[in-house]
C-alpha cells in the first residue's frame, strides 16, 4: 500500500479492520514511517514531525505493532497517519519548514534563503533559532490536531503557516524571552485572540491584546 492510499483510509474503515488486518497494516506503514524518522535524525535540527517521536531523553520512539492489543493497534494507525501526513516528516519538507522559519526570524524571504543559511544560523546563533523553533514545536505538542492541511473555517484548526506566523508575532515582541515564555504567550493568543475567519485562508489571529 502506498502512503497516499494509507492516508485516505477513513476512521470508519479502520474500525472495521480485524486484529490481523490492523497488525499487518501497522507493520507495513511502520517500515515507511521509521525510514523517515531515520532520515530526519540525520538533520542538524529537530523537525516538528520528529519532535513528537522523541522520548524525554531524546531517543526516537519508533512505530511498531509489538505488544499492542486491538485498541492500541488502532491508536498506532492514527499516529502513523498523523506522522506521515505531516509535511515535515520528510527531509525535504523539514528543510523547507526550517527555511521558512529562518526567513521569518531573520526578516528575509524564502527565495533569499537556502538550507545552508539555516545551518549557518544554527551554528552561529543556536539560541535565537532554537528558541523560535522550540516554541513552535511546544505549541503543536500542547494542541494536538491544531494543524490542518488546507485552509478552512473550522474553529481550532489552522494551517502550519498561520501557526508559525502567530508564534513569530509573539517572538517579535519578546525577543529576549525563553522558548517557554514565548510558548506560554502563544497559548494565550490561541485562547484569547482567536477570531473565526470570515473567508477561507484568512489569518484567524489578531494580536490586539498583548501589544
Amino acid at each position: 500500500m502506498t502512503i497516499k492510499d494509507f492516508l485516505n483510509i477513513t476512521p470508519e474503515e479502520m474500525v472495521r479492520m480485524d486484529m490481523q488486518q490492523r497488525r499487518s497494516l501497522v507493520d507495513e506503514m511502520s517500515k515507511k514511517a521509521n525510514r523517515r524518522l531515520d532520515k530526519l535524525d540525520e538533520l542538524f535540527f529537530v523537525a516538528p514531525a520528529m519532535s513528537s517521536r522523541l522520548d524525554e531523553e531524546g531517543n526516537i520512539k519508533y512505530f511498531s505493532s509489538d505488544y499492542k492489543n486491538f485498541n492500541q493497534l488502532g491508536n498506532e494507525l492514527k499516529n502513523l497517519q498523523k506522522f506521515l501526513s505531516n509535511k515535515t516528516s520528510t527531509t525535504a519538507g523539514a528543510r523547507n519548514s526550517a527555511r521558512r522559519i529562518y526567513a521569518k526570524v531573520m526578516n528575509s524571504t524564502m527565495k533569499e534563503t537556502s538550507i545552508n543559511d539555516v545551518a549557518s544560523a544554527f551554528e552561529s546563533s543556536p539560541d535565537k533559532m532554537n528558541i523560535f523553533w522550540s516554541a513552535y514545536n511546544k505549541v503543536l505538542e500542547a494542541n494536538p490536531g491544531i494543524i490542518t492541511t488546507k485552509d478552512n473555517n473550522i474553529a481550532g484548526q489552522f494551517t502550519s503557516g498561520q501557526v508559525q506566523q502567530m508564534v513569530y508575532e509573539v517572538y517579535l515582541k519578546n525577543k529576549e524571552a525563553t522558548s517557554d515564555d514565548i510558548w506560554y504567550q502563544a497559548q494565550q493568543v490561541l485562547m484569547d485572540e482567536y477570531e473565526p475567519p470570515k473567508n477561507p485562508g484568512e489569518n484567524p489571529f489578531t494580536f490586539t491584546r498583548h501589544g
